[in-house]
């Protein structure tokens, strides 16, 4: 599992490493969903909070995990993982976990949500300070070839 502490240098600084810094990871891997109607959003929810993501916190290289859910009026979740190696995807311990899957995971996958979409972003760069407890502290940049761009999403950097 990673860790920061005082004595890790921030790469391209002067060498005093500030633990308030958060640290830059390899990638994020992003996971976003949506129940259809069959399932409520609080079972959603709780299967994300009982079993996928536990499931997931105990390999190494996710050390960390943010949890999202919609306002009331939108019923979309999403799951926000550091990913402390990039090729973690083809590691067996991950794969073991998709191939291997529960009946309750199997069930929500194959009948229970509209859309499941995961991706995996290698981090370009990572700014910001954390000077105590925030509620939330997140800013990202996507950069995204121009052909795999959707259609009016005039907001992204394309390349």
């Amino acid at each position: 599992m990673n860790t920061w502490t005082s004595d890790n240098k921030l790469p391209g600084s002067s060498g005093k490493a500030d633990s308030r810094r958060y640290p830059s990871v390899p990638g994020s891997f992003f996971v976003s969903s949506r129940p259809d109607g069959t399932l409520s959003r609080e079972e959603h929810h709780n299967y994300y909070e009982t079993e996928r993501g536990p499931l997931r916190m105990v390999l190494d290289f996710f050390p960390v995990r943010q949890q999202y859910k919609g306002g009331d009026w939108i019923r979309r979740g999403a799951a926000v993982y550091d990913a402390a190696d990039i090729s973690c995807f083809e590691d067996s311990r991950y794969t073991t976990l998709r191939e291997n899957r529960s009946s309750q995971e199997s069930v929500l996958l194959d009948s229970g949500l509209d859309f499941m979409d995961r991706r995996i972003f290698k981090t370009l760069t990572t700014r910001g300070r954390c000077d105590g407890s925030t509620l939330v502290i997140m800013a990202v940049t996507f950069v995204v070839q121009k052909d795999l761009a959707l259609p009016g999403h005039r907001a992204l950097h394309l390349v």
